[in-house]
């Protein structure tokens, strides 16, 4: 079949046609959808620290007009001051601001419910308090993991705040003002935690005393090296600049170990992850194909022991694969 000078026109028409429409697909994502991505990000960078700012005085405030109320009163009783002020600093540490009486009783309140739904429909107060506990453990490992997340992310944006500090101090801005500089660069968390830290310092507390409140807001090994350095620098005198370059140096270097250890350690963390699901999805997968096999062990004395025993093992296996990988990986 010939080709015919009007079809090659129809071909470059339709070039260019799609030409031209990647080009205006181009323009809209340079000059439109690029520039608003970047200013909603912003936006969302200050309203997190706008929000976290507003939430922790909202909750200091409520702290402290609670001194007195029966609620914390009774909790003082039942756990001691310090249980009660470590579990404070553990939800103010994990990003949670609420008061532990809101979070015991959310704890309680799944103890409760897995115990009732056990005795009602499992009939066996064994398997309801074996309920209850799962349930109650549930916001202890959300707390938890909320409070590694956010170390986490401190812990990889420390070495460029301390650069930052370092250069800021170099420039020949005084202490508070480098940590305010801070605090409005770097992103949330830790630019929030440096924001905090600032605003103390102006409402009358020290330089020194406002850093110490960080170490209460966030659990971190190389934050603690910075205060101390600072502490020792308000003592003593000295460089404060060289030394927060070589905290700066000390922190990257030791991320870049920590890296390459959990690369090395990324096969046993797969095999405990597999070791750990594949009997529960085995179970699951056998109650489909045989449901009356699978339920002798919930009706059946014997196969009661047998979950139970089975859920024990399983239980303490993976703990025992967990920390056997954190040793390693600490």
């Amino acid at each position: 079949m010939a080709v015919t000078p009007r079809d090659l026109w129809y071909a470059l028409g339709l070039a260019a046609l799609f030409v031209a429409v990647l080009f205006l697909l181009s323009a809209v994502y340079v000059l439109v959808w690029e520039p608003l991505r970047q200013r909603r990000k912003v936006a969302k960078r200050l309203e997190e620290s706008s929000d976290a700012y507003m939430r922790r005085v909202q909750l200091i405030k409520a702290r402290q007009e609670d001194q007195t109320s029966p609620g914390l009163n009774l909790m003082r009783l039942m756990l001691g001051k310090d249980r009660l002020l470590r579990l404070q600093r553990q939800m103010l540490q994990a990003d949670v601001y609420r008061s532990p009486a809101e979070f015991l009783g959310l704890v309680a309140l799944l103890f409760f419910s897995g115990l009732l739904l056990g005795a009602v429909f499992l009939k066996s107060l064994l398997f309801g308090l074996l309920l209850g506990l799962f349930l109650a453990f549930l916001p202890v490992f959300w707390l938890r993991q909320k409070r590694k997340h956010k170390a986490t992310k401190v812990e990889a944006q420390l070495p460029d705040a301390m650069e930052i500090l370092a250069r800021s101090l170099r420039a020949g801005h005084t202490l508070p003002s480098a940590v305010e500089l801070l605090g409005q660069e770097m992103d949330h968390p830790l630019g929030t935690e440096f924001r905090i830290a600032y605003e103390e310092q102006r409402f009358g507390l020290s330089m020194t005393e406002a850093l110490e409140n960080i170490l209460e807001r966030v659990d971190i090994r190389d934050l603690k090296y910075f205060v101390t350095a600072v502490l020792i620098q308000t003592d003593t005198g000295g460089n404060l600049a060289e030394i927060v370059e070589k905290i700066a140096h000390l922190i990257r270097a030791r991320l870049n170990f920590k890296l390459k250890i959990r690369s090395l350690t990324a096969e046993g963390r797969l095999s405990a992850i597999v070791l750990s699901v594949l009997p529960i999805f085995v179970f699951l997968g056998m109650t489909l194909i045989k449901y009356e096999y699978e339920m002798a062990l919930f009706f059946e004395p014997v196969g009661r022991v047998m979950l139970l025993l089975a859920l024990i093992l399983l239980i303490t296996g993976s703990w025992i694969m967990h920390r056997l990988i954190q040793a390693v990986e600490v």
